[in-house]
């Protein structure tokens, strides 16, 4: 009885998540018919939107309908990581006859 409790809260979770996803996508193409040009995005948004995009993958985005295309988000997110490791620009320690004597 306790599984079966378990179980049905889990679903009922499950599916008010949906609905809310669902509602999400509806307002989302909705704003998308009302404002027709493209829409600005800080680095702010670019980042949140290609750590998701990343997670959703390409098909995932294509089907959503995103304010960009997909494969514009998860170009964001290869430039985020690539910023990540780039160690060009960090200070150098200086080990080992730094000191010149």
């Amino acid at each position: 009885m306790k599984l079966f409790r378990l179980l049905s809260g889990l679903f009922r979770t499950i599916n008010a998540e949906s609905l809310e996803v669902g509602v999400v996508l509806a307002e989302n193409k909705i704003f998308r018919k009302q404002v027709p040009v493209a829409a600005k995005t800080t680095d702010t948004d670019r980042r949140t939107l290609a750590e998701i995009g990343k997670k959703l993958g390409r098909k995932v985005l294509g089907e959503i309908g995103s304010i960009v295309r997909p494969e514009t988000v998860l170009g964001w997110y290869s430039k985020l990581v690539a910023k990540k490791w780039d160690t060009s620009k960090r200070k150098r320690s200086l080990r080992g006859g730094g000191s010149g004597r």
